[in-house]
């Protein structure tokens, strides 16, 4: 005879090994996913300023002038500003283009000392002095030059330092040499006899140092100074925006999902005890006992589960890498789990816990044994007036502050407000629903009876009365599928914005593209014959570089941009709409360019360019109107004119680039034009399939750390849902026993078990599919954007829960289908 505290503590879990194992697993899950989700934001709050440490480097600030202002930074000048206190570091550059001689082109030129601070900003690793330079890769090829040859810049010899790699992206690659401050300040001084000594300055703060207290001393010396603060930075503060929106959007759905889970699969413990606990009040157990007990069962179940949650987090985030290097074949940055952080973080998630279980327990323990057992069978919500009103309320509260915030409030508080109205929408929803749930399922009876006949007609019947315990299954599921198309829509937006970016830049699967700014270097008749006698191209069309022309407009001319173009083959490529005028006389402008000055196809337009000889600007004809396309195929002019017609050829005309089509795979033909780069150096040539490739491959490095966290959670809400379900069932096994007493077969019960199942499923990714698209374009209100919903990602979710939930409980229903009736009969749930 057991007489001891401990000792009937300890004997719940020996009589109701699937109750403990079942809470022990709730919590495990509960406390891995709030782990899972605050090493997601530690490691994405160090990534995210990580990615700005290698755009900007180890500098806070920049400070110079604007080049309309036409301000120099003299040494006295440079001399006040670093002397500011509150600065550790501060290094001055020089920015503008210079010209290599063999390119006949300008360049954007960085001068640069050879401190730590400009190095960490350029990328580069050597000290450069006198006549040294530095180049990008794709410059280097172009002009056929290694590490220790010489460069010449403007009529002045360089010796090349160091090649910096070049970072492949959404496009060509923009050039770029770096040579010493002193050295630019030379060549300047030569080339325009004014003395600068630095174009901007980059600062670093001392530790601990607002940047707002540097920039108003900076003021002080000059008010009409740029500071740019990189904090500020638009891209920047509108990314780390975005950033912390899906976080706090992500953390309340996990909050929800969390306490979801908790709920309905501790509900089976609190309904044991409560009925325990019920008979040892009658039998003279007083209340501090009890408490007792509560303290010791809470305390075990929350230590062991919240312990394999901590371990089950640390290897989920340690093995969830390894996975994704190896199914995506890349190498991503290391993921750092904060032992400090997540041990903190789980000590304060098991006492939320503890409080969570033992506060209705120790309020069930004071009440009379009657009144414990009567509110322990009460299966279903109390629908009162009063919950319908909270939360109709509460719905309209939220719809209230979705305008409010995006028309009424300030800047700094409208994401706030939109994130609260998006809340108090998903709550209300959360808090009605079950009113509508039992009339909804009561319409739907006599549908399913006619479809899937009476087995199933009674399994979805008995489901109507327990609406209080079936609506956290289907909360839960909402939820997962809400985190589905929330994130899954994040990444589709992403991918698809940057590959129409891409697509932009290529209009073929090849593009071929000229650094020389002299015509005399490289002509386009040449290129594009030699370029379509290699086997394997079908077609390809020269795009000139963009220069300023003028459209008689209302009497007098206003300036615009244009470039030529092989028209005709353009129209063989689909690049641009066919014409049946052959006249060499025709154009084709942008949607933007037409409707600013009322023009429609057809229309005559006179053109006229500037003399120098002149001073005024001449008329060059007219030119007919042959297309109007919302975007000219790789050109960010507004006109395209055909190079045949000459009137508009001039010297400073030169190839930009060249479209190439093929009919063989991408990479055999690129490789053959490659040979092209030795009777034509200085073309770079670039394909479309390995710029998104490579995109693919930054996109995944970028976004692999949500990614892991994503499926991590997901596999883990699974497990919950899972173990949700399974608890369920392992409650409802008297009431399958008593059908199995009124001739329901064994296979009977696996069909009322997968009904219900399949019915929570369905009900639960509905609702959770209709409020995440809901919720997801709600967020526009954010950041008006277009956004793409994945609906792939969202049926892989429904038919992975279908699947995973059917094949753990065909068996489970099976199983329960065998046991002894009798036996069956005594189980209370």
């Amino acid at each position: 005879m057991i007489r001891s505290i401990y000792g009937i503590a300890f004997r719940f879990f020996k009589t109701n090994r699937f109750i403990s194992i079942s809470s022990v697993l709730s919590v495990t899950i509960a406390v891995c996913i709030i782990l899972v989700m605050t090493m997601f934001v530690s490691n994405a709050t160090q990534s995210y300023r990580d990615d700005i440490k290698e755009l900007y480097g180890n500098m806070d600030m920049m400070v110079g002038f604007n080049l309309e202002q036409g301000r120099q930074i003299d040494l006295k000048f440079l001399d006040q500003i670093t002397s500011i206190p509150g600065i550790e570091q501060s290094s001055p550059v020089l920015i503008d283009r210079l010209r290599i001689d063999l390119l006949q082109d300008d360049v954007y030129t960085v001068g640069a000392e050879s401190d730590d601070l400009v190095k960490s900003k350029y990328d580069f690793t050597e000290s450069i002095s006198g006549n040294e330079a530095i180049i990008n890769a794709g410059l280097a090829e172009a002009l056929n030059i290694t590490v220790g040859q010489s460069l010449k810049v403007e009529s002045r010899d360089f010796i090349v330092k160091e090649i910096l790699e070049d970072i492949k992206g959404l496009g060509p690659v923009s050039d770029i040499l770096i040579i010493p401050r002193s050295t630019f300040k030379e060549l300047k001084y030569t080339l325009t006899g004014v003395v600068n000594e630095s174009t901007y300055i980059l600062i670093k703060n001392q530790p601990r140092m607002d940047s707002y207290e540097i920039a108003r001393w900076l003021r002080q010396i000059d008010e009409t100074l740029r500071i740019d603060i990189i904090e500020e930075e638009p891209d920047i503060k509108a990314n780390f925006q975005s950033l912390w929106i899906y976080i706090t959007l992500l953390s309340l759905l996990v909050v929800f999902i969390t306490a979801l889970l908790i709920i309905s699969n501790i509900q089976t413990y609190l309904y044991k005890y409560k009925q325990q606990f019920a008979i040892m009040r009658s039998m003279g157990a007083m209340t501090h006992d009890l408490f007792k007990i509560i303290l010791i069962q809470c305390s075990i179940i929350n230590l062991v589960g919240g312990t394999l949650g901590y371990i089950a987090a640390f290897i989920g985030f340690k093995y969830s890498q390894i996975w994704f290097e190896q199914l995506f074949n890349i190498s991503v940055e290391a993921l750092t789990f904060n032992y400090s952080l997540a041990l903190i973080v789980l000590v304060l998630s098991v006492a939320i816990l503890e409080l969570f279980m033992l506060i209705p327990a120790y309020r069930g323990s004071r009440i009379l044994p009657l009144q414990m057992m009567q509110s322990n069978e009460q299966a279903d919500f109390s629908y009162s007036n009063m919950r319908r009103i909270f939360g109709r309320t509460v719905i309209f509260f939220g719809l209230f502050l979705l305008p409010f915030g995006k028309v009424l409030a300030s800047a700094d508080s409208q994401v706030l407000l939109i994130l609260l109205g998006l809340l108090f929408l998903i709550l209300g929803v959360f808090i009605l629903f079950p009113f509508y749930l039992s009339p909804l399922l009561i319409r739907l009876l006599p549908l399913i009876q006619r479809l899937f006949g009476k087995v199933s007609f009674v399994a979805v019947k008995n489901v109507i009365p327990q609406v209080r315990r079936n609506t956290f299954v289907i909360f839960i599921l909402s939820l997962t599928m809400m985190i589905t198309v929330v994130g899954s829509t994040l990444m589709s937006t992403i991918q698809r914005n940057e590959a129409n970016y891409i697509r932009g830049n290529y209009p073929t699967d090849i593009v071929i593209t000229s650094r020389f700014n002299d015509p005399s270097l490289i002509n386009y008749t040449d290129l594009k014959s030699a370029a379509t006698k290699v086997e394997g191209v079908i077609g390809a069309s020269t795009l000139s570089s963009y220069s300023s022309i003028s459209l008689m407009h209302d009497g007098r001319y206003v300036s615009f941009t244009y470039s030529l173009a092989d028209l005709k083959e353009m129209m063989k490529q689909d690049l641009l709409p066919n014409y049946d005028n052959n006249s060499n006389d025709n154009v084709y402008i942008t949607q933007r360019f037409a409707s600013k000055y009322d023009i429609r196809e057809g229309d005559l337009l006179e053109l006229g360019m500037y003399s120098n000889a002149m001073q005024e600007i001449i008329s060059r004809g007219q030119v007919t109107v042959a297309g109007i396309v919302k975007k000219l195929p790789g050109s960010l002019g507004d006109m395209l004119i055909d190079w045949s017609n000459e009137s508009y050829l001039w010297e400073f005309t030169v190839l930009d680039r060249m479209f190439i089509n093929v009919s063989q795979p991408v990479e055999q033909v690129a490789g053959q034009l490659e040979t092209l780069k030795g009777q034509f150096p200085g073309i770079q040539i670039d394909n479309y399939e390995q710029t998104m490739q490579a995109s693919k491959q930054m996109f995944y490095q970028r976004w692999f750390l949500f990614i892991i966290v994503l499926v991590v959670m997901l596999v883990s809400v699974l497990m919950g849902v899972i173990n949700t379900l399974v608890n369920n069932m392992h409650n409802k096994r008297k009431e399958l026993a008593i059908l199995r007493t009124l001739s329901v077969t064994r296979s009977g019960i696996i069909r009322v078990v997968l009904t219900q199942v399949i019915l929570y499923i369905s009900i639960g990714l509905l609702l959770g599919a209709v409020i995440g698209v809901l919720l997801t374009y709600s967020l526009m209100l954010i950041d008006p954007v277009g956004i793409y919903i994945n609906y792939q990602a969202m049926g892989v979710l429904a038919v992975t829960v279908t699947g995973v939930v059917v094949l753990v409980l065909w068996p489970y229903s099976i199983y329960i289908g065998r046991r002894s009736l009798p036996h069956e009969l005594t189980q209370d749930g």
